[in-house]
């Protein structure tokens, strides 16, 4: 089924603390659309289906204050490079975020830390 859902990457308001200007400030932010539906079964590398790979794909995404994606970056491989990079790739495609904000209300860049699950669907 074309744009079926598979998997789960799970959609949570993130909140953190920095340092800006001396003082502590936490930092709200979320993903625009839901989590799940970054990826599709069209995603999952064929050749990935083929060798019956599966696995988690720790991520970490950049954001800037316009709430776009500037970088991917894994932080715990699946241990296939072929998931890890169609990770990154769909991510930098399809993410985008409500700008995270700082106490007073300003866009301030951010990142997000998640997990793509690859399981060969059944």
């Amino acid at each position: 089924m074309a744009g079926t859902r598979i998997g789960a990457v799970a959609a949570v308001t993130r909140r953190r603390h920095v340092l800006l200007a001396g003082a502590i400030s936490t930092i709200s932010f979320c993903p625009a659309q839901s989590a799940e539906s970054f990826r599709t079964r069209e995603d999952y590398p064929i050749e990935s289906l083929r060798n019956r790979e599966q696995g988690d794909v720790h991520f970490v995404l950049d954001v800037d204050a316009a709430g776009t994606v500037t970088a991917c970056r894994i932080e715990r491989s699946s241990g296939y490079s072929r998931l890890d990079e169609a990770s990154c790739s769909m991510l930098m495609r399809r993410a985008r975020f409500t700008p995270a904000v700082d106490d007073d209300g300003k866009p301030v860049a951010s990142s997000y830390r998640n997990v793509v699950r690859w399981r060969i669907p059944g």
